[in-house]
């Protein structure tokens, strides 16, 4: 990336994420950050069940370590020169360098062909950032957790998902079923 030291991708409005894809030069001081924080998050709970996910882990370091970092899937450039790509720019360079459309003779790549996946006014309103600051702010981070879990979990896989998967729980630790 052309005058940035550190990159990070947008996964949507809420989250960074590295799994889709980050760079930095050597010696980056919020790569450095993002390195120590893991290493003081105990990863396994109680009883089996996992800590946050890396895109929560990794989005609230960053928020932490950048204190103008908004979560709105915007493009944002940091003094440091870091840069957080919208995810309408990322997947408009990664069409570019993926298809070979930067080669000569390389393949044409129409994206009118591929739209971006749409999500639904409701969802639009309801996973507003702004939504988001304001729960964290006057109900705490385990509120917005689950605010998070009810407009994007609950209303992406459904609640027959959650039920049966808790009620395969249930019967496991019960010994119903193996």
């Amino acid at each position: 990336m052309d005058g940035y030291r550190t990159f990070f991708l947008f996964f949507n409005e809420r989250f960074i994420a590295t799994g889709l894809g980050f760079g930095s030069a050597a010696g980056s001081e919020v790569i450095k950050y993002l390195l120590d924080n893991y290493q003081k998050i105990p990863f396994e709970l109680k009883n089996g069940i996992f800590n946050r996910v890396c895109t929560q882990i990794e989005t609230e370091a960053l928020e932490e370590y950048y204190p103008t970092f908004e979560r709105n899937n915007k493009t944002q450039c940091f003094e440091d020169g870091t840069i957080m790509l919208s995810t309408g720019v990322w997947t408009k360079y990664s069409e570019h360098i993926g298809t070979g459309t930067w080669v000569d003779g390389g393949r044409q790549f129409d994206s009118t062909k591929h739209k971006p996946l749409k999500i639904g006014k409701l969802k639009q309103t309801i996973r507003n950032p702004k939504i988001f600051r304001t729960i964290r702010k006057y109900f705490g981070r385990n509120a917005e957790y689950v605010y998070e879990f009810l407009t994007y979990d609950l209303l992406d896989m459904g609640f027959v998902y959650f039920f049966s998967r808790g009620t395969k729980r249930l019967l496991r630790k019960i010994h119903f079923i193996k």
